[in-house]
């Protein structure tokens, strides 16, 4: 993936399964984010491919994507933010093409996953940052999505909110979503994820357990500089 003369990313290649937690880490400027907008769609790719459960996803729109069972969220929250908890949640299925999951009871249950069943009828703008954000978990996933791509998914969140944040990580990986969590939390990637990346300067330096990420020489590298990695 180039910007002009730069390029993001360069040569990285991964697969990623249902049921799993993969978490991608990297240095600020890293590609992470860039990667996972290739992903969702949000950018396009100028070499390479995407493929989803078979099928090239190259050239689709991010909505395409979507609706094939494809959903993320965003560092910066998109929510409507003058509807109500309860119509953003039924939204999402919609948008997503999944009608069925707008429907009360489920939209109920959905609140209820992510602590939001007394907020049902709040309107999104009144809430505080911490709550938004559940919303917009809640909304990603009332799509019904195969696969999430979570960027950053704690920013923003109080103590208490962070807290509850693997609980629902556990739990999307528990209904066999494929989970790609990009968070600088290591203590969060290290409990949720069974798989961990690393990106540096655009190139995949490392895919494995988060245990051994945390001993390899280019991952402390990469955080802590030479010096700490040899020592």
């Amino acid at each position: 993936m180039s910007f002009g003369r730069l390029k993001a990313l360069s040569g990285v290649s991964i697969d990623l399964a249902q049921g799993v937690c993969t978490g991608l880490i990297g240095p600020n400027g890293s590609g992470k984010s860039t990667f996972v907008n290739c992903l969702s769609g949000l950018l396009h790719a100028t070499e390479g491919s995407i493929a989803f459960e078979g099928k090239d996803v190259t050239r689709f729109s991010m909505r395409a994507r979507a609706q094939a069972g494809l959903a993320r969220n965003f560092q910066n929250l998109r929510l409507f933010e003058d509807l109500t908890v309860r119509e953003n949640i039924a939204m999402s299925a919609r948008l997503a093409g999944g009608w069925r999951r707008g429907s009360e009871a489920i939209v109920q249950d959905i609140a209820r996953t992510f602590g939001l069943e007394h907020d049902v009828d709040a309107r999104v703008g009144d809430l505080s940052w911490g709550h938004r954000r559940r919303v917009e978990l809640a909304r990603v996933l009332n799509g019904e999505p195969r696969y999430v791509l979570l960027d950053e998914p704690g920013a923003g969140l109080d103590l208490s909110e962070r807290q509850r944040l693997p609980g629902i990580i556990a739990d999307l990986t528990s209904r066999g979503v494929g989970t790609l969590v990009v968070d600088h939390d290591m203590a969060l990637i290290a409990r949720v994820c069974s798989r961990v990346l690393v990106l540096r300067q655009g190139q995949l330096i490392f895919d494995g357990t988060p245990a051994a990420a945390f001993k390899d020489a280019q991952v402390l590298e990469c955080y802590l500089g030479e010096r700490h990695a040899s020592a």
